[in-house]
C-alpha cells in the first residue's frame, strides 16, 4: 500500500472530522495574521489622525475581539485535532493488532 493510498483511506474513515480539522487550521492561521494588520491600521491612524475610517478606539476593540476569537479557535482546533489524531491512531492500532493475530 502506498503512502497516498493510506492517507486517503484514513481521511475517508472520518471525512467530516478531517474537514473540520482542516478548516479550523486554515482559520487559525488566517487569524494569526489579523492582529498584525490591525496594528498596522492603528499606527496608520496615529500618523494621520484625519483618516475617515475606523477610530483608534474602534480598532483597539476590534483587536481585542480578534485576539479573543483567535484564542477560542486555537483551543477548539486543539481539541478537534487531538480527537482526529487519536481516532486515526486507534484505527491503525486496531488494524495492526487484527493483522498480527491472523
Amino acid at each position: 500500500m502506498t503512502t497516498w493510498r493510506l492517507l486517503v483511506r484514513l481521511v475517508r474513515y472520518r471525512p467530516g472530522l478531517y474537514l473540520l480539522n482542516a478548516l479550523l487550521a486554515v482559520l487559525a492561521w488566517t487569524l494569526f495574521l489579523a492582529p498584525a494588520l490591525l496594528t498596522q491600521q492603528i499606527f496608520d491612524r496615529l500618523s494621520a489622525p484625519k483618516a475617515p475610517d475606523l477610530s483608534i478606539t474602534n480598532l483597539l476593540v476590534l483587536l481585542m475581539v480578534v485576539q479573543t476569537l483567535r484564542m477560542f479557535v486555537n483551543v477548539v482546533n486543539l481539541v478537534v485535532d487531538s480527537t482526529f489524531t487519536e481516532t486515526v491512531t486507534a484505527l491503525l492500532r486496531r488494524n495492526l493488532l487484527a493483522h498480527s493475530l491472523n
